[in-house]
């Protein structure tokens, strides 16, 4: 999995978490099992990608 890393400085996580691969397979076991959690108690989750150019996402940020 890739962040950018001015994603990573705005969280202030302590360095050893941002440079290791252990907090990543943290982060990513907790999405799942809180997406298990939902399915059990009848929730389905759906998942879409959206990809936006830099520039239009800057463009709706600053308009919302």
């Amino acid at each position: 999995m890739r962040v950018h890393p001015e994603l990573l400085q705005a969280q202030k996580l302590p360095e050893e978490l941002i440079d290791g691969k252990r907090i990543w397979d943290e982060r990513y076991r907790s999405i799942l099992d809180f997406e298990k959690l939902l399915y059990r108690n009848g929730t389905r989750v759906v998942k879409f990608f959206l990809h936006l150019p830099r520039k239009t996402a800057a463009a709706l940020s600053r308009t919302h």
